[in-house]
């Protein structure tokens, strides 16, 4: 999956959706995540397939995160 495609499938769940699938994917261990196709662009290498949320390649921290509150 591309991280367009990662993005796409996040900008189409509604905020309260996303939030309740963040809040059940819990801590994510990125390192078994699947890879986004970057097509060699940099961008976020990892992401979660249920909450489509991407990780960010320095810091492994998530990259478009939903906010739970």
């Amino acid at each position: 999956m591309t991280l367009h495609d990662v993005l796409v499938h996040a900008s189409g769940m509604n905020v309260a959706d996303r939030r309740a699938q963040v809040a059940t994917c819990g801590v994510h261990d990125v390192g078994s995540l699947p890879r986004t196709v970057t097509g060699g662009y940099p961008g976020p290498p990892y992401y979660c397939p249920l909450c489509y949320t991407a990780f960010s390649p320095s810091s492994l921290q998530p990259w478009n995160s939903v906010a739970l509150t």
